[in-house]
């Protein structure tokens, strides 16, 4: 038994895999389909859960312009079947359980991908294209959440 977020037409869906054992359905037997969790005129992509707590899902999005990283808080999830950076979450607080999607990075050039979580689940690594030097290279850099 399984989560599976993907992205597609830039949305991210998210469903529930069965193991063989009938786990991944519900009691009538049904499979899940999959659940639309992204509504936006922005373009979200490189999805990724957290190792350690499958709850929080990381992906960049292109919300006002420049591709960051967000959070989103999926506890809840059954609350809400789309959620949004404005909206989605009744109020909630960004990032938490219900809420909408919290925007972590605020890049002046933005950021280029999510790469995935830290093994214990406490950082997020992100690449972004630096200007620093005579030609632009990739480099990758770690935000860590607080706990």
């Amino acid at each position: 038994f399984g989560t599976l977020v993907c992205s597609s037409e830039g949305d991210l869906y998210l469903t529930r895999l069965d193991d063989g054992d009938g786990r991944g359905k519900d009691n009538d037997g049904r499979r899940h389909p999959a659940m639309k969790l992204t509504t936006t005129v922005g373009n979200a992509m490189h999805p990724k859960l957290n190792p350690r707590h499958p709850h929080l899902l990381a992906y960049s999005a292109t919300y006002s312009g420049t591709r960051e990283v967000y959070l989103l808080d999926l506890r809840a999830i059954a609350l809400s079947h789309s959620r949004d950076r404005d909206g989605g979450g009744g109020g909630a607080t960004p990032g938490s359980p219900g809420g909408p999607a919290l925007r972590l990075t605020y890049a002046p050039g933005g950021i280029r991908s999510v790469e995935g979580w830290s093994d214990d689940g406490t950082s997020i690594l992100y690449s972004a294209v630096s200007a620093d030097v005579a030609l632009p290279d990739v480099r990758l850099f770690r935000l860590r959440l607080a706990s």
